[in-house]
């Protein structure tokens, strides 16, 4: 019998593939099952009717729909909004089995359909107005679906690190420039996620979230103020210091494309856009912008891949979109090499 870990590593190892996607949601089907309500044992929500200890079961309900009536005694009481009485719920993996067949049916359709419209207009539709019509009412109910799903599960299911405040580009949508301009050297407030084909697959982070260092929102103080009204620093918990992401994001199962929102590569007219290496020294005169400059680790990364024209202190490409899928890509090789070193070094410490 195939285990779950197994599942996921196939997962991981070929995150094009759809089989493994499909097979581990067979495998969530097979195993879902309930799980004691929460709610329930936070807020002492009662599993009987006060009066007279019938069970929930019997009981229908009345006006609200957190309130039952007692089907016996006809006594009115509240019961739980999660379980409805029954004190338990499902552990959510039916609903992530659903969620996954559900993104990968979306992921093999094809493109809308489009083109100029032929409409007679005496009520003969022509096929380009079908073929749309057609197209629409069969993702609308997946869409529905999946958003839902997301909507409930999202935050239990991306697998990222939660103290890291995470928004769903699934249901946000894309942020605009406006505010990705002004994201250099935080962390906590402009990383964004993205879901495709049942597990996250995008990531869009400051360099601060990728990398770590100087907290970008105290400026390394780690709070403001001093005395009986000073105040730590969220962002860093007072340290000053922001941990990076890169080893958590690295053994993300399904990730593929790591976005680092505050970096842009410098443009020039002849030879098209460039990024350069951040531990390069910098020249008073120069005119490239700090944005364009990737921390270290990265550019070896870019210049290994070398899918543009590369220097010492730069790499070039002929549009900015080549440059920011190789960054993406440089990015995320990091990632999954710091995930790789630190497991091996905890197999390290086990052993010895």
């Amino acid at each position: 019998m195939i285990d779950e870990d197994a599942l996921l590593a196939a997962i991981h190892t070929a995150p094009e593939d759809d089989t493994p996607r499909l097979a581990y949601a067979d495998w969530l089907d097979e195993h879902a099952g309930e799980v004691p309500c929460q709610t329930c044992s936070v807020y002492h929500y009662r599993a009987a009717c006060p009066k007279c200890r019938n069970t929930l079961q019997n009981a229908t309900p009345q006006g609200s729909p957190h309130m039952l009536r007692c089907a016996s005694c006809k006594t009115l009481f509240p019961c739980c909004p999660t379980c409805r009485g029954s004190g338990s719920v499902s552990d959510g993996r039916a609903e992530r089995a659903e969620f996954i067949r559900v993104q990968v049916a979306l992921a093999r359709l094809p493109t809308r359909p489009s083109g100029n419209c032929r409409c007679d207009g005496g009520g003969t539709v022509c096929g380009t107005c079908r073929d749309e019509r057609d197209w629409d009412a069969e993702v609308g109910p997946l869409k529905e679906g999946e958003r839902a799903l997301l909507s409930a599960h999202w935050e239990s299911w991306h697998g990222l690190p939660a103290e890291a405040g995470w928004a769903c580009l699934n249901l946000t949508g894309e942020p605009s420039e406006e505010r990705l301009r002004h994201l250099r050297g935080f962390r906590g407030e402009g990383n964004w996620m993205a879901f495709q084909r049942g597990f996250t697959a995008q990531v869009r982070v400051p360099l601060a979230s990728l990398m770590g260092g100087e907290c970008g929102r105290c400026n390394g103080r780690g709070g403001w103020a001093t005395g009986p009204h000073a105040e730590d620093c969220r962002w860093c918990d007072g340290t000053g210091r922001t941990p990076g992401l890169s080893a958590q994001l690295g053994a993300v199962v399904g990730l593929t494309a790591v976005r680092i929102v505050d970096v842009e590569p410098h443009g020039f007219d002849s030879v098209g856009v460039s990024l350069w290496n951040d531990a390069g020294p910098r020249h008073p005169t120069s005119a490239v912008s700090e944005s364009a400059r990737v921390p270290a680790p990265i550019y070896a990364e870019l210049q290994r891949q070398a899918t543009g024209y590369t220097v010492d202190r730069a790499c070039y490409y002929p549009t900015r979109t080549a440059a920011l899928d190789a960054l993406s890509a440089a990015a995320l090789c990091f990632c999954r090499q710091e995930a790789s070193r630190i497991e091996t070094t905890a197999a390290h410490k086990r052993i010895h």
